[in-house]
C-alpha cells in the first residue's frame, strides 16, 4: 500500500505526521501527548497548541476530536488540516488570533483501530474491504457517553441500539470503550468551553440536543457559531440545525459535553451523502467510499477556516455566557420513557487537574 500525498492518510503516515507537526511547531508552541489507548493498545495522540506566554497555563481550551466513527476517515483530514494550520511557522489569521488566546487541543483520530481499515481501503481504492463504524469491540463509541437526565430511548437502531451486531451498537455500559473514556477523562480534566465533534456526511451543523426535541438554553450562541462557521465556507453552506431534529440519539459525545461540563459542543457533519459514488460510481461497492469523498481536498478547504471561526465566535460566546451564566438547565418534566439499567450507572469522574 502506498499513500497518495495528496489524499487520505493511512494509519501509520496520520501518526507520523501528528508527530513531526508537534515537534516542529515555533517556541515549543504544541505538546504531544496521549489521550488513552484504544481496544487494541494503540495510543490515542493529542495535541495541545497554545502561543507561549505567561498566561499559557491559565487559558481556557477548546477541544477538537475527529473520527469517533473508523469509516468517517474525512473528519480525520480535516482535523489534521487544524493540526498543520496551528502548528504552522506562519498560521492563518483566524488560527493566530485562536492561539493568542486559548489552547486548542485536537485528537485527530480516535478510532484507530477500526480507522486503519476504511483509510487503506480509500488509498487503494479497495472494493468490498470492510470499513467499521464501532471500535474493535463493536461499539458505536458516539453511542458509548451517559444519558443526559432524563433521557429517554427514541427505540429506533440509529439513536443507538443494545444489539451487540448492530452498527449503532451503544456497549455493555456507558465509558466501557477506551476510547470514549479517554474522551471523557480528557473532557473532565480540561473542562474545554467549546468543543467541535468532526463527524461525516451530511453537510450539517449540529448543537444539542440530541436526547430532546426542546431547544438548549444556549440557541442564541449555538445558532451564532453555527452561522460564523457557514459564512466562512467558500464552498457550499452546511446547514445549522439542532441534532434531534436529524435524527435523536442517546450516549452521543456532545449531550454529554454541555451537560456534564457546560461545554458548548457541537458536530460538524462533513461532505455530502454518497458524494464519492456520483463522482465515481465504482465506489457503490466500496463502504469506506460511502462516507468520505473520493479527496478529501475540496471538503477540508471549505470547512478548515470555518472551524476556526466557529471556535472563536465559541470562545466569544463563552466569555459574554461567563459574565452572564444561564445554567444548563434540562428540560421538564423529563420526557416519557426509560433508560435501559446499563445506561443508569453513573458516569465514572476522574479528579480534575491540580
Amino acid at each position: 500500500m502506498s499513500d497518495d500525498p495528496l489524499g487520505y492518510h493511512s494509519n501509520p503516515r496520520l501518526l507520523a505526521e501528528v508527530e513531526r507537526l508537534a515537534a516542529h511547531a515555533p517556541g515549543g508552541r504544541a505538546v504531544l501527548v496521549e489521550a488513552g489507548r484504544t481496544v487494541r493498545g494503540q495510543p490515542i495522540p493529542a495535541v495541545r497548541v497554545s502561543s507561549p506566554g505567561p498566561d499559557r497555563d491559565g487559558r481556557p481550551r477548546v477541544l477538537v476530536s475527529a473520527n469517533v466513527h473508523g469509516n468517517e476517515v474525512i473528519s480525520s483530514e480535516l482535523a489534521m488540516a487544524l493540526l498543520a494550520d496551528l502548528a504552522a511557522s506562519t498560521p492563518t489569521d483566524a488560527a493566530q488570533a485562536l492561539l493568542g488566546r486559548v489552547e486548542v487541543v485536537i485528537v485527530p483520530a480516535v478510532n484507530l483501530d477500526s480507522r486503519a481499515a476504511a483509510a487503506d481501503a480509500l488509498i487503494d481504492g479497495r472494493l468490498f474491504a470492510r470499513a467499521p463504524r464501532g471500535n474493535a469491540n463493536g461499539v458505536d463509541l458516539n453511542r458509548n457517553f451517559p444519558w443526559v437526565q432524563g433521557g429517554h430511548d427514541p427505540w429506533h437502531p440509529m439513536a443507538g441500539s443494545s444489539i451487540p451486531w448492530m452498527p449503532w451498537y451503544r456497549g455493555p455500559e456507558p465509558l466501557s470503550e477506551p476510547e470514549a473514556l479517554a474522551l471523557a477523562e480528557l473532557a473532565e480534566r480540561d473542562r474545554p468551553v467549546v468543543a467541535l465533534n468532526l463527524h461525516s456526511v451530511g453537510r450539517l451543523f449540529l448543537y444539542p440536543w440530541n436526547a430532546y426535541a426542546e431547544p438548549p438554553p444556549h440557541l442564541d450562541a449555538f445558532v451564532a457559531i453555527g452561522e460564523a462557521f457557514c459564512a466562512s465556507q467558500p464552498g457550499p453552506r452546511y446547514q445549522i440545525k439542532q441534532a434531534q431534529a436529524w435524527y435523536g440519539i442517546m450516549g452521543d459525545m456532545d449531550d454529554w459535553l454541555y451537560e456534564r461540563c457546560g461545554t458548548l459542543a457541537m458536530t460538524v457533519e462533513l461532505s455530502g451523502a454518497m458524494e464519492a459514488v456520483r463522482e465515481r460510481p465504482t465506489a457503490l461497492f466500496s463502504p469506506a467510499s460511502w462516507m468520505n469523498p473520493v479527496s478529501p481536498g475540496a471538503t477540508v478547504r471549505n470547512s478548515h477556516v470555518p472551524c476556526l471561526m466557529a471556535l472563536l465566535e465559541g470562545l466569544n460566546q463563552a466569555e459574554a455566557r461567563a459574565a452572564a451564566p444561564t445554567p444548563v438547565s434540562l428540560p421538564s418534566p423529563p420526557r416519557a420513557g426509560r433508560c435501559p439499567a446499563p445506561c443508569r450507572r453513573p458516569a465514572r469522574r476522574v479528579q480534575a487537574a491540580g
